[in-house]
Order: C-alpha cells, then structure tokens, then sequence
C-alpha cells in the first residue's frame, strides 16, 4: 500500500520554501548591495584620514619651522591608535617617523595589536604642502583590521538582521501556507468523505457546499451525480420488482390453465391455445424492449438504414392494433403525408410507432380517439400522435421518458420500458421526441426525423383505424 502523502502538508511545506528561498536571494543581494556601499564608505573614511594626518603634518612643519621628531611623535602614535601605518619623510627622501628607536622599541606595533590592527593594504603616498612648496611625503598604509570596530559591529549587524528576516519569513509563509492549505483541501477532504459514503451505499451522501469557486462548482456536480445515481438505484430497484411481476402474472396464468387442463377442468380448445399464445406474446414483448434497451446501453445497434417513405411504416405498425382499438372502442385517425422520406431502418421505426400507439390506446378511455399526422416541415419528417386521454401532470411530463417510470396515473402499467425505448431509437436515428399535454384533455407525441432529400409536395390520405391487422 503507498504511503499516505498530506497534500495540505506538501502545499505548506512549499509556500515555507518558495518564503526561505525568496528570502535567501533578498537577503544575499541586500548583502551584496551593502557590501559595495561599505567598501565606498571605508574608502572616503581612509581618504580623509589621509588628508586629516596631512593636514596635522604641514601644521607641525609650520609651526615648528622645520621638521621635529618630538613634535610629530603625537601624530605617529594618534596614527597608529587609529590602526594606520604611518612612514613620514623629508623632503629629501630621509624617513622623519618612525625614528629607528621608535620602531625598534615596537611601540607602534603594540599599539596596533592594541587595537586588533592586522595586515596592512598597499600603501599610499601622499604629499606634504606649505605654501605651495612640497616639504616630505606622508606614506600611508591602512591595516585590514581597522573595520573590526564599529564598522565591523555594524556589517556584522546587517548580516544577522537579514538572517532574523529570513527566519521569519520562512515561518510566517510556513503559518499562512498551512492556513491556506487547510482552507484549499477542506472541500477535498468532505468530497473524499461523501465519495467514501457513496461508495459504501450511503445514496444520502452529499457535500452541500455553498462556495463559488471551482471546488464548489466540483461540490456541486458531485452532488448532481449521487442525486442522479440515489434515482437510478431507485428505479433500479422498482424495475426489478414490476419485471418479477410482469413476468409472474402471464406464468401464473399459463401455469394454472394448464393444471386446469390437466385437471380435465377445461378442454384443450382454441380458446385456452388463444389465452396461452396472449400470455406468451406479452412475454415476448416484454424481453423484446429489455433486449432493446440492453443493445442502447451497449452501443449496439445496428440499423440498416435506407431511404423510403415513412407512410407505410407507420400504417403498417397501426394495423396491428386495428383489433385493440375496435374491442375498446377508439378509433385511430391516420393523416399521412406519402411523401414525407427520410433514411430509416423500417423494422426499428415500425417499433417506434407500436409503442407510441400501444401507449395511447392504454390511457385514452372508451369513446376517446387517438390520430397519427405524419407531415413534413422544415427538413424533418413530422410524426405526431395524439390523444384525448387523462393527459400527463405538469410534474411528471420531464420522466415519461425515463427507463421504469410509470408514473401514478391509475392507468399506469406496464413496465415502463416502451417510451424509453421510443428515445433511444429515435436519437439513434439522428432524431429528437418531445411530448406535450394538457392535463385533463390529452396528450401529444412528436418525432421528428432529419430528411436526406424528399419531394416537396404531396398528398395527404386520410382514413379511419378500420385497417387490417396484420397476420
């Protein structure tokens, strides 16, 4: 089993690099900045105090005449205090400072180790003026060391506020990384929850979120597929119940005529051969729409499509139950426009029209009338049947196509199978139906078929449904 890998841990950890890295480059280019800054800064510090310990020298040279030793041994030491190499010569070249007893003594290196002086940078020589006359030269060289005081302190300084900062950027994008990454993966965590519940049964589960971003968007298609898979299971379930029934009944029927028959109770005549061969058909219809369905669902049709008139379909379709509608007394009108083509497989539209009627002939009451117009408009071929039966409630208009609804009409039978395989047929012909109806009057189902070319006019035949059933 893979281990387990914290996504919320993974984005915190994340933000708190993308914080320390980002902090790191600031804080070396501050550094870098600082640096060239601090180099110019002790540059212009050593060149004034070059001219300052020029300056002190022409002043000793003007006040004492000439050069002294003893009076520049104040500024040979100040110098050396300062962490400065001081050489002073005349005007001839002869060295002034340091006097060999002096440097001998090492007096002046003392008092550079004194003030942590080290290794000293190239020297300079610089000038000695009085009125404009050049009377020695001040050879200057500064010690490396002479940073390790306050401008040591203060570089050191820098350097360790920029660390501090960087720490505590670091942690402060680790505590809004982790914050953030608990708000971003809360929406996953009770989606994984509700999948979970899902998956073990519980069709109640949902996430119920409110937000408008892309998580709720998610949240919310998730909720649409378990209200759309809770309805499924239920017809599901409902379907498997009316199938046991519906096959239950015509067994049970066949089942006790034959006792019956073996009983010597009733004889073995047309009439029970007739009953038999009824329950049988309505068994065979039965497992003809499953299989219908079965082949839908499993892209399995295979219709031979062929160019032709939709008007011998239909009738002939019609004239199967030109006996039903006689016995219950509904006539079936036939408007059929002869030359209204399109490309159809003719055995799978003859069913489409069986269904269509079988459904209005068991909802339109004695006395009613069912009419079938088939017409062409607009490029379809228009097939509309009609009836004057109970009509369907507002409510249930958006699921008499679904597969195993029956609605609850008093009426309702069946197995709710015959309009969902209508649908699929039809859209499988490249084809739409719709269905409209007013409560309490009727009821109307339109196909529409898309035509590959057909006349433009034509004669429409109007009969009555006396036709021949047939055989």
């Amino acid at each position: 089993m893979a281990r387990r890998s914290s996504y919320a841990l993974r984005l915190a950890l994340a933000f708190a690099v993308v914080a320390l890295v980002a902090a790191g480059l600031t804080a070396m280019l501050v550094n870098l900045a600082f640096g060239q800054q601090f180099g110019a800064y002790l540059s212009a510090q050593q060149q004034a105090e070059g001219h300052r310990i020029v300056s002190e020298l022409s002043s000793s040279y003007l006040a004492e005449r000439g050069w002294n030793q003893a009076a520049l041994q104040p500024v040979g030491a100040a110098a050396a205090m300062e962490g400065v190499d001081l050489t002073i010569e005349n005007g001839h070249g002869q060295m002034l400072w340091p006097t060999t007893t002096i440097a001998s003594s090492g007096m002046a290196a003392m008092d550079r180790a004194m003030m942590g002086s080290g290794k000293f940078g190239a020297a300079v020589h610089l000038p000695i003026s009085v009125d404009g006359r050049v009377v020695g030269t001040a050879v200057v060289a500064f010690s490396g060391g002479s940073q390790s005081g306050a401008d040591s302190a203060l570089r050191g300084s820098v350097d360790r506020l920029a660390a501090l900062a960087a720490l505590i950027a670091t942690l402060v994008a680790l505590g809004v990384g982790t914050l953030l990454a608990r708000r971003v993966t809360g929406p996953v965590r009770t989606l994984t929850t509700a999948a979970k519940g899902l998956a073990g049964g519980d069709w109640s589960a949902r996430v119920d979120s409110l937000r408008t971003d892309e998580f709720g968007e998610m949240a919310r298609a998730f909720d649409h597929m378990a209200e759309t898979l809770s309805e499924e299971d239920s017809l599901r379930r409902t379907f498997i119940a009316d199938v046991a029934h519906e096959l239950r009944t015509p067994l049970a029927v066949v089942r006790a005529e034959l006792e019956e028959i073996e009983d010597g109770l009733i004889p073995l005549d047309p009439a029970a051969l007739a009953s038999f061969a009824e329950e049988i058909e309505r068994l065979c219809r039965l497992v003809g729409d499953l299989e219908t369905l079965a082949l839908a669902d499993a892209a399995g049709f295979s219709l031979h499509l062929e160019l032709q008139s939709l008007a011998p379909v239909v009738e002939g379709a019609v004239n199967g139950f030109a006996g039903t509608a006689q016995a219950k007394g509904v006539p079936i009108g036939l408007h059929l426009d002869e030359d209204a083509l399109a490309e159809i497989d003719g055995t799978r539209m003859a069913q489409v029209v069986a269904n269509l009627v079988s459904n209005a002939l068991k909802f339109t009451p004695t006395g009613g009338r069912v009419d079938l117009r088939l017409h062409q408009i607009g490029g379809f071929a228009m097939l509309e049947v009609t009836d004057t039966g109970p009509g369907i409630p507002p409510q249930d208009l958006g699921h008499v196509f679904e597969r195993f609804w029956r609605g609850g009409a008093p009426h309702a039978g069946g197995s709710g199978i015959g309009l969902a395989v209508v649908r699929e047929l039809v859209e499988a012909h490249g084809g739409q139906v719709d269905v409209t109806s007013e409560f309490g009057k009727g009821t109307a189902f339109t196909v529409r078929l898309p035509q590959a070319g057909s006349p433009l006019q034509g004669a429409v035949t109007e009969q009555t449904a006396s036709v021949t059933p047939i055989s």
